[in-house]
């Protein structure tokens, strides 16, 4: 497995960085080591279970979901490589799912975004025609004309009742 990793890095070396080289380098590395531990020695013997096992590992190490894509990314690129090589017919990668990176949306303002967002808003003076002259209080009565500008995907999820 070690001389078609190799054959595969030296392809990539005419359009991938330097920093993209050693990246795939040392991920196919941690790989081809899990590879060995599950006794698969030969590129044509990895499978879509062994690469579910490969991202299972990489979990349990702590690793974080981007550093697994990163991982996944460098396994997919070689598995393609072993298609098209004719080492193996199907890419047993093909239908892998990229571990998704959840980004937690903030708990609640700070102090300055607060003060940031009260400054941003605009005044009568800003908007052509002026407000609208109910102001604030017609805000939540169904009318979805003033709400225009508001990010609804936003808010969903939020939890009014939550101690957070």
């Amino acid at each position: 497995m070690k001389r078609t990793t190799a054959r595969f890095l030296r392809g990539l070396e005419q359009s991938a960085s330097e920093h993209t080289l050693r990246a795939y380098r040392q991920n196919l590395q941690t790989l081809i080591a899990f590879c060995a531990d599950e006794g698969v020695t030969k590129p044509r013997q990895i499978t879509h279970r062994l690469l579910r096992g490969f991202l299972v590992s990489l979990n349990a190490r702590g690793l974080q979901k981007s550093s697994m894509a990163r991982y996944l990314a460098a396994a997919r690129a070689y598995t393609r490589f072993l298609v098209r090589e004719g080492i193996v017919a199907k890419d047993p990668a093909a239908n892998l799912r990229t571990p998704t990176h959840r980004r937690p949306l903030p708990l609640h303002l700070g102090e300055d975004e607060v003060s940031r967002l009260i400054e941003a808003a605009p005044t009568a003076r800003d908007v052509p025609g002026g407000l609208d002259h109910r102001g604030a209080e017609g805000a939540g009565d169904g009318d979805h004309r003033r709400a225009r500008g508001v990010a609804p995907r936003a808010l969903h999820g939020l939890d009014r009742d939550s101690d957070r």
